[in-house]
């Protein structure tokens, strides 16, 4: 279909322009504040402070999640640890967020919007940055809301499949778990 080969374009049209900043400045606080946690779970023996509440984080904080750490952990494994990884994997994030934005307007408003929305949702400078250094955590808030609204219009405009519905509460509660003022989002 055209969309999917369109929002795939956007997604690697998105990855090449946050490839070219990736590298750009160091590390900020709020960027590397849920890798702290993915180096000790890659690297037991790392310099970073563990304790027993972060050998296997439920909760970084009062109101943010470890789901970024979980997340992260994989990408420390197979590439290494380091900002390039760090960056590159919010990049991906992003990226999917821009395939998913695709797929959600095609499937609510019709194809020539979902590419247009797209278009502008891959070239935004704002989202773009956000994604290169997270200095949020924002990034993967914004993909599970996309994805979580993607898998809503499927089941409301497709066959009722409870799975369409089991899928976007899944996402919702993965933002809940993530972030706090994600109830915001919700209600």
């Amino acid at each position: 279909r055209l969309t999917i080969f369109m929002a795939a374009s956007f997604a690697l049209l998105f990855l090449a322009e946050g490839s070219a900043l990736i590298e750009k400045g160091g590390l900020g606080h709020d960027e590397g504040w849920h890798a702290e946690t993915a180096i000790a779970l890659v690297s037991p023996d790392s310099a970073v402070p563990i304790s027993f509440w972060s050998a296997m984080p439920w909760m970084r904080d009062t109101y943010n999640g470890a789901l970024k750490t979980y997340i992260l952990y994989f990408p420390f494994r197979l590439f290494g640890v380091g900002v390039m990884t760090l960056r590159g994997t919010t990049l991906v994030l992003g990226a999917l967020s821009v395939f998913f934005l695709v797929l959600l307007i095609e499937r609510l408003y019709g194809a020539y919007l979902g590419i247009l929305f797209g278009l502008f949702f891959a070239t935004d400078p704002a989202l773009i940055l956000a994604a290169c250094f997270d200095t949020g955590p924002a990034i993967l808030t914004v993909l599970l809301k996309i994805c979580g609204f993607w898998f809503l219009a499927q089941w409301w405009y497709g066959r009722k499949k409870d799975s369409w519905l089991f899928a976007a509460g899944l996402m919702f509660g993965l933002g809940l778990s993530d972030k706090a003022h994600f109830l915001w989002f919700l209600f």
